[in-house]
């Protein structure tokens, strides 16, 4: 994963994390601290201090969701990452102003109480605020290190001060050392979580990918398939398809009891016609004739073939022998309409063609 993009994803988890947590962490120790200052801090003065703490807390929660809304995080990270330390500097800095000041007008009790406040919403954001090393860290830095370093230097005014200087110090290093191994852990995830959605990504792009190739697959297939089955010169059905739909056909008027008419035609003379004219002027002259054929069956379920040579084969399904008849007429018609010259044919000077009939209705016997 990129460093940016990495710290791009690690910006928009910690505020994922924090835009409501931290209001509610915060604004929790706050009502405490105000049952608990009530009577020893002025009044005008602990709701100015709990104001200003909770605007701060609010503003910071409402940048955070604009910023994960707009996604301004994934443009400019390190900018997102500066204003998140600046908040929560100005949010450890308050509560150590509010530590120092108690400190010096409170009783002991109620001073370590509040202490006892500070450190532990610094120990709860520890597992959410970590995955940016820098923002725990600022908070640490402005909240407990501030107030260990008071009051080690005001040692004389408490018996205590000195040791809980000492061991707000000592926590913060412990803190910041956890802070470390959890961010590892943190950024390992993301990075792991981004492998496998990059993983993921690339499996369905590929397999999108496959998913077009086998169509195409299955349509060059069927396209080989259907030239496998038609006639190359004619454009008509070669001899395999017409056994095939035959016998399909067959099969159907069976079951159903419907009539079934072939014609099968060949082209009169076409031997001295090729030896004469030429090969290509025989094909040609088979095209001619396969366009004939095709007009004159030109029901949906009417089979025009080539079954061979100049030898063709028409299958009416459902079709009596007077339609049929008519058809084997319509296809004499045309061609005379084509006339076709043939000098050596030894019926007529155009083409012709012989077409022999055949009929059957299954529940004829």
């Amino acid at each position: 994963m990129p460093p940016n993009q990495l710290f791009a994803a690690q910006v928009a988890l910690l505020m994922r994390n924090l835009s409501v947590g931290t209001v509610l962490a915060h604004a929790a120790g706050v009502l405490v601290a105000v049952f608990l200052l009530w009577s020893t801090v002025d009044a005008p003065l602990l709701i100015g201090w709990v104001s200003f703490l909770l605007t701060v807390l609010v503003v910071r929660a409402w940048h955070m969701r604009r910023c994960l809304k707009l996604q301004t995080y994934k443009d400019n990270p390190r900018r997102v990452c500066l204003q998140l330390l600046l908040g929560i500097g100005v949010v450890g800095l308050t509560w150590a102003a509010g530590y120092i000041y108690v400190a010096s007008v409170a009783p002991v009790g109620v001073q370590y109480i509040f202490l006892l406040i500070v450190v532990l919403i610094a120990s709860l954001a520890l597992g959410a605020s970590v995955v940016v090393r820098e923002y725990y860290v600022t908070y640490l830095m402005t909240s407990l290190f501030p107030i260990g370093w008071w009051n080690l230097v005001h040692y004389w005014d408490y018996p205590f001060n000195s040791v809980v200087g000492i061991m707000l110090l000592l926590t913060c290093g412990v803190l910041i050392f956890v802070c470390n191994a959890v961010h590892e852990s943190y950024a390992n995830m993301l990075q792991l979580n981004w492998q496998k959605d990059t993983l993921a990504a690339e499996s369905s792009a590929l397999a999108e990918r496959l998913k077009e190739r086998n169509e195409e697959l299955d349509e060059v297939r069927q396209r080989l398939t259907e030239q496998a089955r038609i006639d190359e010169l004619t454009g008509l059905y070669n001899r395999r398809a017409l056994n095939e739909r035959l016998e399909s056909e067959l099969k159907r008027c069976s079951r159903f009891g419907s009539p079934l008419a072939v014609i099968m035609l060949d082209v009169d003379y076409f031997k001295p016609y090729n030896d004469n004219y030429g090969h290509q002027a025989g094909d040609e002259v088979l095209t001619r004739l396969a366009k004939v054929l095709q007009g004159a069956a030109n029901r949906a379920g009417d089979i025009v073939a080539r079954y061979g040579g100049e030898e063709f084969m028409l299958v009416f399904p459902a079709t009596d022998v007077m339609a049929a008849r008519a058809v084997a007429v319509r296809i004499q018609q045309a061609l005379e309409r084509e006339s076709i010259p043939h000098e050596y044919s030894g019926v007529s000077k155009w083409i012709t063609v012989s077409q022999g009939l055949a009929y059957a209705r299954p529940d004829e016997r």
